[in-house]
């Protein structure tokens, strides 16, 4: 491929990773962040609901 869908993951990945950090930041749950953030991204970008919920509860165990 063109790495088109390289770029559009990493936009994605992005975008997820800075809005968990704010989520958690403002000290949401776990639970609370992956909801928000599918509802929030997973449509923007078409990525499934299922996808979002579980990168968003990994980024929320990996950020400080």
């Amino acid at each position: 491929g063109d790495g088109s869908m390289i770029d559009t993951h990493r936009v994605f990945m992005t975008a997820l990773r800075d809005r968990v950090t704010t989520l958690k930041a403002q000290r949401q749950t776990v639970d609370q962040v992956a909801a928000t953030v599918t509802t929030e991204l997973g449509a923007k970008h078409q990525v499934p609901e299922k996808i979002v919920a579980e990168a968003a509860r990994l980024f929320y165990e990996e950020l400080p």
